[in-house]
This record gives structure tokens, C-alpha cells and sequence, in this order.
């Protein structure tokens, strides 16, 4: 007699959001729980049976910060930063007012709000105050009342400040301390000898390359090219992604220098292929161009899923916009997972 085969569905609500194009699945892990998170992030990443993304970030309660990020690369693999992706966990956690979250600064007009900041007497020192008269600014337009909520995530690089920027309960742009960046490479998972590699020359595939590395938290191979839109991303990217040199493999960046304060990248993620944002990649491709003298300390950055700004001193400040996709719940056979 044959056997009849039983299928075990899993349901698990999930939110979509986005910052400058790179798009993850955020789960609320306080409230469910999500068997094999590896093989889960691989499943929803997909967009013919998942959800689509670049990836998986479940959220918890942390004894240390406001909220704990756990984060999965499209293909499973664990990862220890995402500058856009941890700017997403703030828009998601101020908007539900998770416990912990401060608000800086109330509600009011944006002239008003500018004005107070640029006092000094309650905001913060340079260069976040001047950020976020920045944003400020760039809000203002839209009108509409801006308060300013600030919260503290943890992740697997350690603890990183988010400040929010919300008008009427949605949140428009984060900026987030990704802390500072390393050109050592005794903090990176590389090969090449030296105390660090700045325009070091390195062959990947059949090609030669003229890399820049950095660690903000993961390790960046930045090139820098004249013209970013004639790079073969996939097939470059691939080949600078798993170049012996980087033994746990790399993201791969081809950034355009427009001016000193105005940079373009193409993307190639570790474990995610072709995103159309990175935001600890922005940060370190800025760093690189600081390191080699191409750029200066405040850059924008345009990827192909928008601009961003890295504003580097003795840390480095990522803002950007963040957008929620969707809300929902995916079914997933457990024999997938």
C-alpha cells in the first residue's frame, strides 16, 4: 500500500521594508518563533516561493539595547552588519513603539525644529547635529510636523545608535552610528600581507584588480572605476566575491567618482548576488576614498536603489530613506526547511 506523504505548513508573519532599495523580511521573534533561520531566510528570500528579499532579520528583546537584530543573507549565511537593513529595524521599531525607544525631540514644525537644533542647548554635538539639520531640512518641504526618536540595536558587530525621523507615525529617514571603519587588515578575514590593502592589486577570474579593503563590520573589496554602469557586476562581482584572498568571501563594490563629495556604486553582496543598495558598503566605499585621497570626509551616495549619506569622523553616520513594502504571512512547507 503506498505511503501517503504529509505536508506540515508553517506560517510565519513577517513585515517587508526597504532602505534605498535593499529589501529585507523583518520577523517579530518576541511573539514566534522561526525553526532552521538559515534555510528560512533562503526560502522567503526567494521570490517565486518566499517573499522576495535580500535577506532575513529576526528581532528579540535584548538585555543590552532596545532591541536584538539577528541577520541572514538571501542565501543563508549569517551576517554581522547591514547598515540598511539595521536603519530598517529602526523605522519598524519606533513605528511599534517597542519599549526603549526615546523621543528626542517632539513633534513641531520643521523651521522650529531646525531652530532647536541649531542652538545647541538640547542637540546633540557635530557632526549628528548638523545631520540632522540636514535632514531636517530635506523634510521640510513635504511639511507636516518631525520628531526625532533615537534607540540603541545589537547586533552581531556590536551595539549601533539609530535616530529616527517621523512624520505622522511613519518613519521617513534613519541615520545610524555604524561605528568606524578598518583598513587593518589583522581585523579582516583576508590573506594579502601588510597592515592594510589600499589600491592593493589582486587578480580574481581572469582579470586584475586594484582593491581598496575595508571592514565596517563585514569585509568590502572597493574598486574604483571611471565608469561603474560598463562593469560586468555579475560576473566581476562573483569573481572578487570568492577570490582566494578572502577566504569567508567579500562584498564586492565598483564605485564612480563624480566629485570629492559624490560618489556612484554598483553592488555585489556576499551571499546576496546584485542588490541595488548596501549601506555599510556606501560606508566603506567612502572610506576608501577617504584612505586614498579620491574623496573628502561627507559624501553623497548614489546606488541604484537612491542616495544615500555617509558622513565619516571618528565614526561613521549612514542616513538615508526607509520604506515599508508590506505586511503579511508566508507559508512554508517544513520539509523545506
Amino acid at each position: 500500500m503506498p505511503r501517503t506523504r504529509v505536508f506540515i505548513i508553517l506560517a510565519m508573519r513577517f513585515t517587508k521594508l526597504h532602505g534605498c532599495g535593499n529589501a529585507y523580511v523583518y520577523v517579530d521573534s518576541r511573539t514566534q518563533s522561526v525553526a532552521d533561520p538559515p534555510r528560512m531566510a533562503a526560502v522567503v528570500s526567494d521570490a517565486r516561493t518566499g517573499v522576495g528579499s535580500d535577506g532575513l532579520f529576526l528581532l528579540y528583546a535584548s538585555t543590552a539595547a532596545d532591541v536584538r537584530a539577528e541577520m541572514y543573507n538571501a542565501d543563508g549565511s549569517r551576517m554581522a552588519m547591514c547598515g540598511n537593513g539595521i536603519r530598517c529595524v529602526g523605522k519598524l521599531v519606533t513605528e511599534s513603539r517597542w519599549p526603549g525607544v526615546v523621543e528626542l525631540f517632539p513633534p513641531q514644525d520643521p523651521p522650529s525644529l531646525a531652530r532647536q537644533l541649531a542652538d545647541g542647548k538640547s542637540a546633540p554635538p557635530e557632526p549628528l547635529r548638523g545631520i540632522m539639520i540636514r535632514t531636517v531640512d530635506a523634510l521640510a518641504p513635504a511639511g507636516g510636523q518631525i520628531a526625532i526618536h533615537r534607540l540603541a540595536a545589537e547586533t552581531d558587530a556590536g551595539i549601533k545608535t539609530l535616530w529616527c525621523y517621523e512624520r505622522n507615525g511613519i518613519v521617513e529617514i534613519v541615520t545610524a552610528d555604524i561605528g568606524p571603519a578598518s583598513l587593518c587588515l589583522a581585523d579582516m578575514n583576508c590573506t594579502l600581507d601588510g597592515e592594510n590593502a589600499l589600491d592593493r592589486e589582486i587578480e580574481a577570474g581572469s582579470r586584475r584588480y586594484r582593491v581598496t579593503c575595508v571592514s565596517t563590520g563585514s569585509l568590502h573589496a572597493v574598486v574604483f572605476v571611471d565608469d561603474a554602469s560598463r562593469v560586468d557586476l555579475e560576473a566581476e562581482g562573483t569573481a572578487l566575491e570568492r577570490c582566494p584572498v578572502f577566504p569567508d568571501r567579500a562584498n564586492a563594490h565598483f564605485v564612480e567618482v563624480l566629485s570629492p563629495a559624490h560618489l556612484r556604486m554598483r553592488i555585489w553582496e556576499r551571499g546576496s548576488g546584485a542588490t541595488r543598495g548596501c549601506g555599510t558598503g556606501a560606508c566603506a566605499a567612502v572610506a576608501a576614498g577617504l584612505a586614498t585621497g579620491r574623496c573628502g570626509s561627507s559624501c553623497i551616495v548614489d546606488q541604484p536603489g537612491g542616495r544615500q549619506f555617509v558622513d565619516i569622523g571618528e565614526t561613521i553616520y549612514l542616513t538615508g530613506e526607509t520604506r515599508r513594502v508590506c505586511d503579511g504571512d508566508v507559508e512554508v512547507e517544513a520539509s523545506s526547511l
